[in-house]
C-alpha cells in the first residue's frame, strides 16, 4: 500500500496525510500482513500475530540522512517473524563529501527537529516555533550573524 504510515501517531504536520501503524492494522483487520511505503523512516509494527512493515527509503536523498541505513525485510509468513537486513552502502560522509563541522551540525539539527516533532505525537500541543528555533540556534552554538538572521526571520514571520 502506498500511503504514509508512521510508527506512532503522525506528527501534526502529517495528521491529514498519514495514519499510525496501529490505525492501518485496525482498518485492514482481516489481513495478517500489510506492507506500506511512502514514509521514509523504516519501522515494523507487530501486534497479536499481525505484521505491518514499512521499509523506508532505499537511498539517502539529503545530507540530514547521512547516518541512514537502507534496509529490506524478510517476512516468514508461517510464524509472522520479520528479519531486517541492512543494505550495504557507502558511508554518508563519503557520498555527500561535506566538511566535518557541517555534518555534525546537520546531524545535531536533525536530532533537534526530531525531538520537537516527537513532543507533539501524543496530543494536540503544537510546538512554539519561535522558542524552538531559538533553542536550536543556542544548542548548535550558532554565530551572532546566524542568530541575527533567525531573529529577523522570526520577527518578519510574526508580522504576516
Amino acid at each position: 500500500m502506498h500511503y504514509c504510515v508512521t510508527p506512532e501517531n503522525p506528527a501534526f504536520f502529517l495528521e491529514d496525510d498519514a495514519l499510525s501503524a496501529e490505525e492501518i492494522m485496525n482498518i485492514f483487520s482481516e489481513f495478517r500482513f500489510v506492507i506500506t511505503g511512502d514514509y521514509h523512516k523504516p519501522h515494523v509494527y507487530q501486534n497479536k500475530g499481525k505484521v505491518l512493515i514499512n521499509s523506508g527509503s532505499l537511498c539517502r536523498s539529503n545530507r540530514d540522512q547521512i547516518e541512514f541505513e537502507p534496509r529490506v525485510y524478510i517476512l516468514d509468513t508461517d510464524n509472522s517473524s520479520v528479519e531486517e537486513i541492512k543494505v550495504p552502502i557507502k558511508p554518508g560522509d563519503v557520498v555527500f563529501k561535506v566538511p566535518d563541522n557541517d555534518t555534525k551540525l546537520d546531524i545535531e539539527f536533525s536530532k533537534h527537529i526530531e525531538t520537537i516533532l516527537q513532543s507533539t505525537k501524543n496530543g494536540d500541543d503544537k510546538p512554539d516555533f519561535n522558542t524552538s528555533v531559538r533553542r536550536i540556534m543556542k544548542d548548535l552554538q550558532s554565530t551572532d550573524r546566524q542568530r541575527e538572521i533567525a531573529e529577523k526571520f522570526l520577527k518578519d514571520a510574526l508580522e504576516i
